[in-house]
């Protein structure tokens, strides 16, 4: 079988299926087997959603994020200062180790922009995974 083509919902080809799924609609394919001379029309839905913490995938320690703090959080500003926080103007962020992002519970705060946090993400992916040393006796 061969995909000849992959359709995002609100496509010509796919309003159907956007009508009868709706926003659980991801895309449409038609797959062609050329055997049996037969089109099939396959959808991929959503079919579950849950929350799902991004940072938690392995970011180093001391790999730096930045994290949110509002104006009116005086106290919270202070405690990043004190943990090594450095303050960028231009995105108006703290910049922090994670491993103190995380021992302070900032994590939701953490706002990569996608891109930063698509590149992370790939970095934790690439990285070799350290192998634990055998607690076998010898």
């Amino acid at each position: 079988m061969k995909t000849r083509s992959t359709m995002r919902p609100g496509a010509p080809g796919t309003k159907r299926f956007l009508a009868r799924y709706g926003e659980r609609l991801i895309s449409v394919r038609y797959v062609y087997d050329l055997v049996k001379k037969k089109r099939y029309t396959t959808v991929e839905l959503i079919a579950e959603e849950s929350a799902w913490n991004p940072y938690r995938w392995g970011l180093r320690e001391d790999t730096e994020v930045p994290v949110r703090a509002e104006v009116r959080e005086g106290a919270l500003e202070r405690e990043i200062r004190v943990a090594g926080g450095r303050w960028d103007r231009g995105r108006r962020v703290w910049w922090l180790p994670y491993g103190r992002v995380a021992a302070m519970g900032l994590e939701e705060r953490i706002v990569f922009t996608p891109a930063e946090l698509e590149q992370k993400f790939l970095e934790c992916r690439r990285r070799p995974r350290s192998i634990a040393p055998s607690t076998d006796a010898e």
